[in-house]
């Protein structure tokens, strides 16, 4: 325990370093740089104490970052922060960084939903410092559908991300469903539902026309995820194998750094 503790903290101070400077430099909000942060250390502590072939300390260091870095920018770059464009790129994002490792295991849409639904939980958590700071609970007195949406929205949007990964990863080598199970496709009819029961009731701005709301969700939920899931999968893949040349290099200066030096 004691050491899986130091483990942890070791992966949010690595993880800090890298990503609190940056979330300054992009934006002087402490609130967005607290999103990204939040983000950064959930995901960077929970995929480095998986364990497994496709984790490890510095595996959670690297997707860590890498998904902090994402959530400062988004953050910063998007006035008000509304949810509904950070939340699914992100997670799309860490999914397909999960996928792209070596060693990685996913082969079916059951897996994919299973390792779409950890990180949906972990950006969960690490989102909710973010609420506090911006006083979303600070009168429970009052309860909205925003407020009990704003916590839980990865998880939300959890079965569309599977889905659109997986639809994306089908035609890999060692993947073994044909098809998305029923399952999996009545969570993705169910967020639909939702929206539109949210546009229905007025949640939506009334002067926004039905099918401009159906692009946005589909952007939003589809198009942008699917592209941030891509990304992310490139951008590990070819960072990985040349990130553990400079592993390699650090082992071999912990045994030669005498001779080296003399």
């Amino acid at each position: 325990m004691n050491r899986l503790i130091l483990v942890a903290v070791q992966i949010a101070a690595a993880v800090a370093v890298v990503v609190v400077p940056f979330g300054y430099a992009i934006t002087g909000v402490h609130t967005d740089v607290l999103m990204g942060v939040g983000c950064g250390l959930a995901v960077g502590v929970g995929v480095g104490l998986r364990g497994g072939s496709a984790s490890g300390p510095w595996t959670g260091v690297l997707v860590g970052s890498i998904v902090g870095i994402v959530a400062a920018l988004l953050a910063g770059l998007v006035q008000g922060n509304p949810w509904g464009l950070l939340v699914p790129p992100v997670l799309a994002l860490a999914v397909g960084l999960i996928t792209g490792l070596r060693g990685s295991s996913l082969s079916g849409y059951r897996d994919m939903s299973r390792e779409t639904l950890i990180m949906a939980a972990l950006l969960a958590a690490g989102l909710l410092p973010a609420l506090v700071a911006m006083g979303a609970f600070s009168d429970l007195s009052e309860l909205s559908l925003s407020r009990v949406v704003l916590p839980v929205m990865p998880l939300l949007t959890m079965p569309t991300t599977a889905l659109v990964a997986g639809l994306l990863s089908h035609r890999r080598d060692g993947w073994r469903d044909t098809r998305p199970p029923g399952l999996l496709v009545l969570g993705v009819a169910a967020v639909f539902a939702l929206l539109i029961f949210m546009f229905a009731s007025g949640r939506v701005d009334q002067g926004t026309r039905f099918w401009q709301v159906a692009v946005a969700i589909v952007l939003s939920l589809v198009v942008v995820p699917g592209s941030a899931f891509l990304a992310g999968r490139a951008v590990i893949t070819w960072l990985e194998p040349r990130l553990r040349v400079y592993g390699h290099l650090i082992d071999y200066l912990r045994v030669m750094w005498v001779p080296i030096g003399g």
